[in-house]
């Protein structure tokens, strides 16, 4: 190649050109070149600290959930240590935890077999086991003492995708007794991230350490729940050995290639990454790059403007640097928002370094501890700051110096502390000290003094709501001995005349005088209903479990309701369940419930309706009483409150009796056994209702109470030559005993209608037996049995009680001041006329004479 002649100007000129437009393209070049790495180091430093903020946001997301799962396990061991779960009470409390927590779906727990027990979602839980679940194994098996975060599910109940956090649960020996669960949305997150705008691709991911992607966004329905691990440098390459870092990588999700920063979140087992695809960071320079072709390709052919360009371009170039710093002052707008957040958190928050010298706090925490009229400042020494706050009163109640070595130990143990404890000026504060990563500490202090007035204003209503309960079990005490005192008249006089011992009432007035009766009889099923309920509700009624034969109790129910079924003209089928285990129950209230339903199914049936009652053992280790009718079914908006007390669903309205009692004593007899019920209907089809029991421990069966022997012999009270004194000052419930006891031969009776004149006949005539009303007037029943207890006269007579104060407490005391039998009214004739029977054979006394007792003083028998 011949050498270039420079002493030619016009190719000294060429060169010259050439010199400078190469001079140029070199520079150009280096620009270029300077663009492309300042455009990917700034889409590096972006993505870091959007993950930065990001793991700040998930640590503390994850404290909120990590308190909130304590508290449900204080609340579990408070609940246990009473013994039976109020149920009710366990949802109230859980939907007051749960509140309105954005992220948290719901809470609860189950026990060591994995059975749910509890849920913030449904008052009575349906019966899900989660043994074969990943985080029960985990838990079980004692592989995991914190949180654990479990793969993510679709909900069968809303198609929400959840993530299930659970936590081991402990009882008081520290063996496994279930776990603690928070459901909380991964959705929330995607929400978050998106809530950062970010910009144009960027995504960000929420996984865990094993790779299994809980949350993106971009949203990616279908990688949640997949893993990254086999794919991504995170886990083969970086992670591995160091917490937190940055990489370029090919996305397995989108193909793209990105500029990748992680982190952990701390206390947990979850990462977030944040990333850019590198085709928009470099977006800018592309452009560029593309749009400057042209002026390049004119730099080659025009030297002379080479110069100009560069200008042009050096100019550009600062107009890109103006730009990056606008993305950089928009970046430390966002960090000034979470600091300007940390400032004005209603929490007191102070940070000390290693040498537990304050580096930072917020605005509540110098309200909360400037001292003396001193701020807090930099460096100051905790030491220092503790000792301050004691010497002036902070601490009530404790000895500053202790006080300040209790923290002071707290702060040096490298564990979280947490306490509560009363200020000086009576505020309550709840106080947290934990270890950050980078060995500074955090102790935060929230006010909850409000919180602690709303727990004494809650133990005050619940004080208020017992005392109204007392007061309503002594109103319906008051209103059945009202109530029972005059059906006492009309049902015992409707069975003297339905009895007819004259002989003298045609059959019309017979079937009149069973109308009544039967009346007599529904008014007083429906106050003993009241009262049963009420009972219930006051949880003043006792439960005897025992082993009962599942196969005994349907036997049972044949035998009882066939009659009943028969007369409506409805079939009844009862199943044979020789494969159903015996289960654990109270015999007679299983009994009371069943056949309450059976009853309900053969009311609102169909003429020629069938009933179908059987029993089946289920996997859950319980068996399940079903009862089907094809009568009228129930409408679909009606069905929710059939279990609340006197709804009926529209019956009240036809001819049908009831009072809508008997399916919420049923529910609450079902859940005191341990129990569930419910049922599934469709109006004009019929419905069935079950009733889910515990199965009993193998073992022989209860021996159970023999059954009673008949008395062979004849009645006492029909042999005659006897003396009845009754006191009683209600003249018609003198009179109904009086026409009852001229029924029989030969037995005088003596009445008296106060308590004093009652007395003076039993010592002057020594009655065979003593009928006593408990209500008297100027001296209770049990004053007066006192006075015969302590006559000789009057010491050996059998007194029976017979009373309209029929709640289980009056029968109880009555049997316990010395009754022989204490029977309520409405009296029942046959009843009233076997235990005089037995008290009379119990008094062991011979006819008295006739001419023992002056007429004058007895009210004669007949």
């Amino acid at each position: 190649m011949p050498a270039l002649d420079l002493r030619d100007p016009a190719r000294a000129v060429v060169a010259t050109a050439a010199t400078f437009a190469l001079l140029v393209l070199v520079a150009i070049a280096y620009d270029g070149w300077q663009q492309h790495r300042t455009a990917v180091q700034r889409a590096e430093r972006e993505t870091q600290n959007a993950r930065n903020v990001l793991v700040a946001h998930a640590a503390r997301t994850f404290e909120t959930i990590t308190r909130t799962v304590d508290s449900v396990a204080e609340l579990r061991r408070s609940l246990e240590a009473g013994g039976t779960l109020d149920r009710d009470a366990a949802f109230a409390t859980l939907k007051a935890i749960h509140g309105g927590s954005p992220v948290m779906q719901g809470l609860g727990w189950s026990d060591a077999d994995g059975n749910l027990v509890t849920s913030s979602r449904f008052r009575d839980p349906p019966p899900v086991n989660t043994s074969s679940q990943e985080h029960f194994r985990v838990h079980k098996d004692g592989a995991r003492a914190g949180l654990h975060v479990a793969a993510p599910l679709r909900s069968q109940v809303d198609g929400n995708v959840l993530v299930l956090v659970s936590k081991r649960y402990e009882d008081g020996a520290g063996a496994f007794a279930g776990t603690i669960n928070v459901s909380i949305l991964p959705s929330y997150f995607t929400s978050l991230f998106r809530s950062l705008d970010l910009g144009p691709g960027k995504s960000v991911l929420l996984l865990r350490r094993d790779g299994m992607i809980l949350a993106r966004e971009p949203e990616a329905a279908d990688w949640v729940g997949r893993s990254l691990a086999g794919t991504s440098p995170i886990f083969k390459e970086h992670l591995p050995r160091a917490e937190f870092g940055s990489f370029m990588v090919s996305s397995p999700i989108d193909g793209r290639d990105r500029i990748v920063s992680y982190g952990g979140v701390p206390d947990t087992d979850l990462i977030v990454a944040a990333s850019v695809s590198l085709e928009d960071a470099l977006a800018n320079f592309h452009e560029r790059l593309w749009r400057e072709l042209p002026i390049i390709a004119i730099v080659f052919a025009l030297g002379i403007g080479g110069a100009w360009m560069l200008v042009r371009l050096l100019r550009r170039n600062q107009q890109r640097e103006q730009e990056a710093q606008a993305q950089s002052n928009a970046l430390a707008e966002k960090t000034a928002l979470l600091e300007s957040v940390f400032a004005t958190t209603v929490q007191g928050i102070a940070i000390y370094d290693r040498d537990l010298r304050l580096v930072d706090w917020n605005a509540h925490c110098s309200q909360l501890f400037s001292y003396a009229g001193q701020p807090l400042y930099r460096g100051a020494r905790l030491e220092d700051i503790l000792g301050a706050l004691a010497t002036h009163g902070e601490y009530a109640g404790a000895e500053p110096v202790q006080a300040v070595a209790e923290r002071i130990a707290f702060a040096r143990s490298g564990q979280v502390q947490h306490y509560q404890r009363t200020r000086g000026d009576g505020t309550v504060l709840d106080v947290q000290w934990k270890p950050m990563p980078n060995g500074f500490l955090a102790v935060t202090h929230t006010d909850i003094t409000e919180l602690k007035r709303s727990e004494a204003a809650l133990a005050h209503a619940r004080d208020v709501a017992e005392r109204a309960n007392r007061a309503k079990s002594e109103f319906l005490s008051r209103m059945s001995h009202e109530l029972r005192t005059p059906l006492n008249a009309v049902i015992g006089f409707a069975q003297m005349l339905e009895m007819n011992h004259p002989g003298n009432l045609t059959e019309t007035q017979k079937e009149h005088c069973r109308l009544i009766a039967s009346g007599g009889h529904h008014l007083l099923h429906l106050v003993n209903e009241i009262l049963d309920l009420a009972r219930i509700e006051a949880g003043k009624f006792k439960m005897s479990i025992e082993r009962v034969a599942v196969s005994d109790m349907l036997e049972e129910m044949r035998a009882t309701m066939k009659p009943l079924a028969d007369k409506a003209g409805v079939a009844l089928t009862v199943a044979e369940a020789a494969v159903a285990p015996d289960i654990r129950a109270d015999r007679l209230r299983l009994r009371q419930v069943l056949m309450n339903l059976v009853s309900n199914a053969i009311k609102y049936n169909r003429p020629g309706g069938s009933v179908a009652l059987s029993a089946m053992a289920s996997p859950s280790g319980r068996v399940r009483f079903m009862v089907a009718d094809t009568g009228i079914g129930i409408p679909a908006d009606q069905q929710e409150a059939m279990f609340e007390p006197f709804y009926r669903a529209g019956a009240e309205y036809t001819a049908v009796e009831g009072a809508g009692i008997g399916l919420a004593i049923s529910r609450r007899l079902v859940e005191a056994m341990d129990g569930s019920i419910g049922f599934f209907s469709k109006a004009g089809e019929g419905s069935t209702f079950w009733v889910d029991l515990p199965t009993a421990e193998n073992g022989s069966r209860d021996a159970g109470a023999a059954a009673p022997v008949p008395d062979a012999r004849p009645g006492v009270a029909t042999a005659g030559g006897f003396s009845l004194l009754y006191v009683e000052d209600n003249p018609a419930n003198l009179r109904l005993m009086e026409h009852l006891v001229s029924t029989l031969p030969n037995v005088r009776m003596l009445s008296a209608a106060t308590p004093q004149l009652g007395l003076d006949l039993a010592a002057a005539h020594r009655p065979s037996v003593i009928v006593l009303d408990v209500n008297l007037p100027e001296m209770s029943g049990y004053a007066v049995l006192e006075r015969l207890q302590a006559m000789p006269e009057t010491a050996g007579i059998p007194v029976i009680a017979l009373s309209a104060a029929a709640m289980a407490s009056d029968v109880q005391r009555g049997i316990d001041a010395g009754f022989f039998r204490y029977l309520t009214k409405p009296i029942d004739i046959r009843g009233f006329l076997a235990v005089l029977d037995e008290a009379l054979a119990e008094a062991g006394r011979a006819p008295p004479p006739a001419a023992a007792a002056p007429a004058a003083a007895a009210t004669p028998g007949r």
